[in-house]
């Protein structure tokens, strides 16, 4: 199974993406640590200039007054401009390489978890403008958030705890919220040993 995030600049399907994360999870594995999902995610930093010249990407006031009331670790990460930020047209390969890679000829048929519905009509909505089939199947995504509130004995919000006899050692204070990495690496977990 795979679990994407991204994060944007609105919650529109054509707002600009800033970042996505996308983590393959190996349900043959008997044990998953913070360590190796955070390892074995892939992250991308997209450029927001391309987007909006080139793809008419939509920005919103309201996010970006949002955005600078994050922590300086989540604005780093995702909504500060940097030199090698990529290109749009350059996303498709990468992530379908990523895919391929990880589920190989399965990743077409695998469920994709992602919180709420904004990140899968974003990122479809991109990849049309890119001229690009969607990089996975409409019906393949799933939602966390409701995953937890009926999985998990407490859950609060679409969050819940990890399963201390599974996992005694997982540290919430690796997680930095708005941090694509974190969030695919804490819903996870979450999906994984819902407590």
């Amino acid at each position: 199974m795979f679990v994407l995030d991204i994060e944007t600049l609105g919650v529109e399907s054509t707002s600009v993406i800033l970042s996505v994360a996308l983590l393959h999870i190996d349900l043959s594995k008997p044990k998953h640590t913070w360590k190796d999902l955070y390892e074995n995610t892939l992250f991308l930093k997209l450029n927001v200039r391309d987007q909006v010249e080139n793809y008419n990407r939509t920005v919103d006031k309201d996010t970006i007054a949002w955005w600078n009331k994050q922590c300086d670790l989540a604005k780093n990460m995702s909504f500060i401009p940097k030199k090698g930020d990529l290109l749009a047209a350059d996303i498709p390969a990468i992530m379908r390489k990523y895919a391929q890679e990880q589920a190989g000829d399965k990743n077409q048929e695998t469920m994709v978890w992602i919180r709420g519905s904004i990140d899968q009509v974003c990122l479809d909505s991109l990849f049309v403008a890119l001229g690009e089939p969607k990089l996975f199947p409409y019906a393949n995504y799933r939602d966390v958030r409701t995953y937890v509130d009926f999985a998990a004995s407490n859950p609060v919000r679409g969050y819940c705890g990890i399963d201390k006899e599974i996992y005694p050692e997982f540290d919430r204070n690796l997680v930095i919220k708005h941090d694509p990495i974190s969030d695919v690496c804490l819903d996870a977990l979450q999906l994984l040993y819902p407590e």
